[in-house]
């Protein structure tokens, strides 16, 4: 349904002293921050899991060497979708705005774009502790105590129990970090880079990582966290106000977006109705990452 005279009847006429609600100060794109942005021109994009060898074996005296191998892993598929929208305006309308409301059009449409963008990105992790259509590639949920080992056994990215935010709760996820091991059962040297609150933890987060001394005790203990270089981002997408999620140093397999085509804008004219039509579309992909080693998460307590 095209925009009309009698749709925005009161930006025919002069005199409005203001015109408020459509523009606000904006967030910074924060989705970027713990996102790898990758470029592609493929319309189907696969990750390929690959393990390592195992740990050497003893070999005693004259026997043979233990013969190993390598295998395949999960597999992840990326299929980009187009998101978008578009706006028709009639002629008489663009004619008759006094107020040049209607080139702040474009302006609006990319400013849904980002919403767009950061409400499908964060939801990666806001649907992280549910499996079904959420599922990653081992068929369990992105945060899960049972994550599988393609040569046996099982690892977790998230505490047995869901926990608040609190700096011991924290220290205890680093520690789960840094007992990740790869499929063959090997320890890695996996860091922490990247902690990611909602607002409600805005300012947990910053004591936690910006404090020199023990959040919370009245000892002089020294706040390690501190130290560690972690960076706080806090987005307003994530839904869950008590969950909180630590982003590693894994990159191959890890949280991704495949842009297939970048923003694009068009204004075209109908000449059956002559009405103004402005349209913003990009394509991209991004869902579950293949490798659920890149993140750590608790939905709280």
């Amino acid at each position: 349904m095209a925009i009309a005279t009698s749709n925005l009847a009161e930006l025919l006429y002069p005199g409005l002293q203001s015109i408020f609600g459509h523009k606000y100060a904006e967030h910074q794109p924060m989705y970027k921050k713990f996102f790898r942005i990758e470029k592609t021109n493929q319309s189907i994009i696969k990750e390929q899991g690959v393990t390592s060898l195992p740990t050497a074996a003893l070999k005693e005296q004259g026997d043979e060497f233990s013969e190993t191998s390598i295998f395949q892993g999960y597999q992840k598929e990326y299929l980009p979708e187009v998101y978008g929208l578009t706006v028709s305006i009639t002629r008489e309308m663009v004619e008759d705005d006094q107020y040049n409301i209607i080139k702040q059009i474009p302006a609006m449409a990319a400013r849904s774009m980002i919403h767009t963008e950061e409400t499908i990105h964060t939801n990666v992790l806001n649907n992280g502790f549910t499996a079904g259509d959420y599922a990653g590639p081992d068929g369990l949920a992105l945060f899960s105590t049972a994550h599988l080992l393609v040569a046996g056994g099982t690892f977790s990215n998230r505490p047995t129990a869901g926990t608040d935010l609190t700096q011991t709760a924290l220290e205890n996820a680093i520690l789960d970090v840094m007992d990740y091991r790869d499929d063959q059962g090997k320890r890695l040297n996996i860091n922490p880079k990247k902690v990611v609150v909602p607002r409600s933890l805005h300012f947990a987060i910053k004591k936690i990582l910006e404090t020199q001394y023990k959040v919370g005790s009245n000892d002089n203990d020294i706040n390690i966290i501190a130290n560690m270089n972690l960076e706080p981002i806090v987005t307003n997408f994530l839904t869950d106000q008590d969950a909180w999620f630590i982003v590693n140093d894994v990159e191959l397999g890890g949280l991704v977006s495949y842009v297939k085509r970048e923003v694009e804008t068009d204004k075209f004219s109908d000449d059956r109705t002559e009405n103004l039509n402005m349209k913003i579309s990009k394509r991209f992909a991004t869902g579950t990452p293949a490798d659920p080693r890149c993140v750590y998460g608790s939905p709280g307590a």
